[in-house]
């Protein structure tokens, strides 16, 4: 009796040992890891002692997705993008709700990195669209972002300084405001000139400042849309020059001719 149950337990093992020896050689090149582990568990049952566990699709990817591990680095070199959660520099970065996060971008620069959780991107976005603008609005007296179109100026470079968000909102409210002949609500903050002659004051008065406070603020509005559309796509890939390109192209067909060229005994 002792010799039999001897002999079931080392017939036990070597199965166990067979298994696990194809399981390393056959399954880990076609990247099927779980089911490969539940075949293993569910083979095994019977003789080792597991056969009173039920196991499940579920259980088998929390118990064994670290062993996807492989597969998750390789969709990472991809950028790979799952709903709210990209894949940059080989991590997972959850961009939580992504429109959402592009309005707040656009309202305030850097809220919508903030809402993210990347405070140093929010704190760098920031300082730099804001610092642009006031530098901007100081430098042209306050008065180069309005909106206008009509006979006096066709004020195109609002479109660009709207991309800042809240801060250019006044300039559409007073533009409204005036365009159904009623007074301003805000008075002469962000208020179009009346006149080609209030126009050419205004230049007289600031010199350059004007001009070049349009830039500034232009400038600034073109800045938040790219941090606008960070917000939204995360952090965009460095570029991959084009032989580095062929290069992983030819690896990636050797790999799959290779893993093909390894299934091809078991499939028969």
């Amino acid at each position: 009796m002792n010799a039999q149950k001897t002999r079931q337990r080392g017939g036990a093992a070597g199965n166990f040992r067979i298994l696990t020896a194809n399981y390393k050689t056959e399954t880990m090149a076609s990247g099927k890891h779980n089911e490969a582990v539940g075949t293993l568990l569910v083979a095994c049952s019977g003789r080792v002692g597991w056969a009173g566990y039920n196991i499940r699709l579920r259980q088998r990817d929390r118990w064994f997705g670290f062993l996807d591990y492989g597969t998750r680095m390789a969709k990472a070199s991809k950028s790979q993008v799952t709903g709210d959660v990209v894949i940059a520099d080989g991590e997972e970065l959850n961009l939580r709700n992504r429109n959402l996060a592009a309005f707040l971008a656009w309202i305030i620069p850097g809220a919508g990195h903030f809402y993210q959780r990347r405070y140093f991107k929010s704190l760098i976005f920031s300082v730099c669209v804001i610092t642009s603008f006031v530098i901007g609005m100081f430098v042209a007296g306050g008065r180069c972002v309005y909106a206008s179109w009509n006979n006096t100026e066709k004020r195109w470079q609002y479109v660009l300084q709207s991309g800042i968000g809240l801060a250019a909102i006044p300039a559409g409210i007073q533009a409204y405001a005036q365009r159904g002949g009623g007074e301003p609500p805000l008075g002469d903050f962000m208020i179009a000139p009346k006149s080609s002659k209030t126009l050419d004051d205004w230049h007289k008065e600031t010199a350059s400042g004007f001009d070049m406070g349009t830039l500034y603020t232009m400038i600034a509005g073109l800045l938040n849309i790219l941090v606008v559309f960070d917000a939204y796509a995360g952090p965009l890939p460095p570029p991959v020059p084009k032989s580095k390109r062929r290069e992983s192209a030819d690896s990636e067909s050797s790999e799959s001719a290779e893993s093909s060229n390894s299934q091809s005994p078991n499939s028969e």
